[in-house]
């Protein structure tokens, strides 16, 4: 596969609810929901520039 074949060209918005988004190209790491994290999970997102991870919505 050719480099510009996995390249993203286009880079957008990723909703995370309740009307916040963060440029796909800024997020580092997303933590899923895991079994010991009790109830009311929600899934953790990394983004470049913030020291606290951001909580994505279930909306």
């Amino acid at each position: 596969m050719r480099e510009e074949d996995v390249r993203a060209t286009d880079i957008g918005m990723v909703p995370l609810g309740y009307g916040r988004f963060v440029r796909a190209d800024e997020i580092v790491a997303v933590l899923a929901i895991e079994d010991g994290r009790g109830p009311r999970r929600r899934t953790y997102v990394h983004v470049a520039g913030l020291a606290a991870p951001i909580v994505a919505s279930r909306s």
